[in-house]
């Protein structure tokens, strides 16, 4: 016996459970693990384990019947023009020479700079700009589509 899933009434209990997490250590999280160009930055919930668990990965996340995505920073969310000076990185890229490296993080190291202080920027422009809430809360939505959907087939 099948029920009916009632998306509006699931969305709008997601969005109650959601206003319970602690977005700020969501976000930040994601940002521990985001080194612009490269590596995005991903917070995610086992549904095996109920553990709330932060990760880097070159790629898009995919999608997991026991994995929700909750919060996903991409790396062209700030690219390393955003973050540094055009001076900033040709003096980086001198300083480095051969070993040069792309990475925000080690930019940041070779320019006596902190990554917290790094850290710190990307946060307040998220928090400023965007809607991580929200975010997190299509992001549910989303995956529960998804597996709506798949045992539809």
């Amino acid at each position: 016996m099948d029920r009916e899933i009632n998306l509006k009434e699931l969305e709008r209990k997601v969005r109650k459970i959601v206003k319970r997490l602690n977005i700020e250590d969501i976000v930040r999280k994601a940002i521990e693990h985001f080194d612009p160009p490269t590596l995005n930055g991903i917070v995610a919930l086992d549904l095996k384990t109920g553990e709330i668990f932060s990760y880097s990965s070159l790629e898009e996340p995919s999608f997991s019947k026991t994995i929700v995505v909750l919060y996903y920073l991409p790396v062209s969310e700030f690219p390393l023009e955003k973050l540094f000076s055009e001076k900033e990185l040709n003096t980086a890229k001198i300083l480095m020479g051969d070993g040069w490296n792309l990475s925000a993080r080690d930019i940041a190291n070779t320019l006596g700079k902190e990554c917290k202080d790094l850290e710190d920027y990307i946060f307040s422009n998220i928090m400023r700009d965007d809607s991580p809430e929200e975010e997190i809360v299509k992001n549910i939505m989303n995956y529960v589509k998804k597996v709506v959907s798949s045992k539809k087939d």
